[in-house]
């Protein structure tokens, strides 16, 4: 599948004139697209065509509308989106893998051929786990939010290639009927309702995290932000001159929305951050991966001698200098497998996993409760009190209160 940025800038070649047939034409692609024999008509018609030919990424004209098939659309799709979401890469790499089964189906079918019925027997089939790599791995079907994502994700491409004149407006129109999975009125799987994680589970873990890992969750736990906003977090995005620091990610959910972000950084989370100051660049990630072998150095019980050779590397790896949320995700289930399995070796109940974003939903909890709903809405960065909701835990004291006096 192409992937190539449809903002990659090409320059266009220029309008020539061709003797023989007292004709201008333009090269585009390996093809030549004749221009007439006008030169004022024909500089005005080459305009024209370079402007279509940058508005399609660069790319030749694709075929007729009947002729389009899936996997086609699907690849000029690819070559937008990618320019679409390039602040959102691992949104990009969720998109396109949600294809693939769609396009093992479908990808030589004509694309305007494809109906509401077809879109519904690939949706059965995820509910069903048909398309799991490993046949004979148990069934794991995705839960009912991913599906209709993956639906609606779908019926966008085609509503796309309908934009760009690729296939009839009718066909996306038509899968635009598909009614979503409801909760309880279909077989697909359920979600598991995400909620705050107690500190307890968070303070049992910290030891096995390496340094900045741990960092990393004890900041989303007193700030309450997104991992994303605070992993490329460097000295020199900090507003240090006041008592209450200030950090303006460049990169968040809401840039798109033309919102800014400002996360407040109070006196615990000062702390945390303060020693990384001294040791790291202006211009460098706060929370790096490249300090964890120098952790695991202070550790060892046998260190190297002082003139001792490195040894011969085995691959060509190298750390990246800042981490992803898939690596703290990982990170963190690897450090509560490490805790539960001494846990059990010593007759206690293993703990639940959680991941940072559950950090989040505690901060939540505990601004409501002492701040009011609406100063958690501004604490979190939601522009709408209904996203502050979702995160907030009906709270059990009070509704006793309540209980107590009118019951």
């Amino acid at each position: 599948m192409a992937n190539k940025p449809a903002s990659t800038y090409h320059r266009a070649p220029q309008m020539r004139y061709h003797s023989p047939s007292g004709q201008h034409r333009i090269t585009l692609n390996g093809q030549d697209v004749w221009l007439g024999t006008d030169h004022a008509a024909a500089k005005k018609r080459c305009a024209i065509v370079i402007a279509e030919w940058h508005l399609r990424g660069c790319q030749p004209p694709p075929p007729p509308a009947a002729d389009v098939t899936v996997a086609e659309l699907f690849d000029r799709f690819a070559v937008w989106a990618s320019d679409y979401y390039r602040n959102s890469p691992a949104t990009f790499r969720s998109i396109v893998a949600g294809w693939r089964p769609f396009l093992d189906l479908y990808g030589d079918t004509p694309a305007a051929k494809i109906g509401p019925k077809a879109l519904k027997a690939f949706r059965a089939g995820l509910v069903r786990d048909d398309f799991r790599v490993d046949p004979e791995a148990p069934p794991r079907p995705p839960v009912r939010n991913t599906i209709n994502q993956r639906i609606r994700e779908l019926v966008r491409a085609f509503r796309w290639g309908a934009s760009e004149e690729l296939i009839p407006a009718s066909v996306p129109e038509a899968l635009g009927t598909i009614e979503p999975l409801r909760m309880g009125r279909s077989e697909a799987r359920e979600s598991r309702k995400v909620g705050a994680v107690p500190w307890e589970h968070v303070e049992m873990t910290l030891p096995f995290l390496t340094r900045p890992v741990r960092d990393l969750v004890l900041l989303a736990w007193h700030t309450g932000c997104r991992i994303g906003e605070i992993l490329p977090m460097r000295p020199g995005d900090l507003d240090r001159s006041g008592n209450i620091w200030e950090y303006r990610p460049l990169v968040h959910k809401n840039a798109w929305r033309g919102k800014a972000r400002t996360i407040l950084i109070g006196p615990k989370a000062q702390d945390i951050i303060r020693p990384r100051l001294l040791r790291t660049r202006h211009d460098e990630p706060l929370f790096s991966p490249r300090e964890v072998p120098q952790e695991r150095r202070e550790k060892a019980t046998v260190h190297r001698r002082e003139n001792q050779a490195d040894n011969p590397r085995k691959t060509a790896r190298t750390l990246n200098p800042c981490y992803t949320s898939q690596d703290i995700t990982r990170a963190i289930r690897r450090a509560v497998d490490t805790l539960n399995a001494k846990r059990l070796a010593q007759g206690l109940p293993p703990i639940e996993r959680w991941t940072i974003h559950q950090c989040r939903h505690a901060f939540a909890c505990r601004t409501r409760a002492e701040f009011g709903a609406e100063l958690a809405r501004v604490a979190l960065g939601h522009t709408s009190l209904n996203t502050t909701e979702i995160y907030l835990e009906a709270d059990i004291v009070m509704a006793r209160t309540v209980a107590e006096r009118m019951g």
